[in-house]
């Protein structure tokens, strides 16, 4: 089954994406990445700060993050 992968940069984004398509698991909504339903197919997606704004902690972070997805 072929995964799918949404990443956000961007508070405005990440919230838009939130809202439009919430966790599936609701434990899920304080974390920095959740599953979520788009066109009926499971869809992981990854919520990060504007890449050129994020300290180099949160970008080690994301880039772990992505690589265990």
């Amino acid at each position: 089954m072929k995964e799918n992968y949404l990443i956000n940069n961007g508070a405005r984004v990440c919230d838009f994406f939130i809202k439009t398509f919430p966790p599936i698991n609701k434990s899920d909504e304080s974390s920095t990445s959740y599953i979520s339903i788009i066109e009926n197919q499971e869809t992981t997606i990854v919520l990060s700060g504007l890449y050129r704004r994020i300290d180099d902690y949160a970008k080690k972070r994301l880039g772990k993050e992505i690589e265990d997805i």
